[in-house]
């Protein structure tokens, strides 16, 4: 479920989504995103565009997954 999309300082846009009870996946520097909070999400879902928001300079993703409130190797949870 979307718990967040708007922007947060030095992200540009971003959007939150919880992923199971208490893992949180943070999607940012968006061009835009394409969700709204409270919308549940399906796998392979678009969460947005890709953009150049934040501090990048060029166009690309932030992509930080938590668990229990402590950043995780994103790499554990993609398929």
């Amino acid at each position: 479920m979307v718990l967040y999309a708007g922007p947060l300082r030095g992200y540009g846009e971003i959007v939150i989504v919880q992923q199971a009870n208490l893992v949180l996946a943070i999607y940012g520097h968006l061009a835009k995103s394409a969700v709204q909070v409270g919308q549940k999400l399906q796998t392979g879902s678009l969460v947005g565009a890709v953009g150049s928001g934040g501090e990048m300079a060029d166009d690309g993703l932030y992509l930080e997954i938590r668990s229990q409130g402590h950043p995780v190797n994103p790499l554990d949870f993609i398929r």
